[in-house]
């Protein structure tokens, strides 16, 4: 399972779509999110810096294709 929820978020899935699918919480993608190197920990810290939403998801999707590589 956690196999398919790290490949999931590797895809870019949200939480809340990963959860919907598998039927695991929140707590648990992010426990799989925080293992492998995939986590949001900054994203409060990031908004109160005020960055647009589309940046956000862009870094996103570029730090998923830097721990893929990696």
């Amino acid at each position: 399972m956690e196999k398919l929820i790290l490949e999931m978020l590797q895809k870019g899935e949200k939480y809340k779509a990963i959860t919907a699918r598998t039927g695991v919480t929140e707590a648990t993608v992010g426990r799989v999110a925080r293992d492998n190197g995939i986590c949001r920990r900054k994203r409060n810290a990031e908004k109160g810096n005020n960055y647009p939403p589309e940046l956000m998801e862009e870094w996103d999707r570029v730090r998923i294709e830097i721990l893929k590589k990696g």
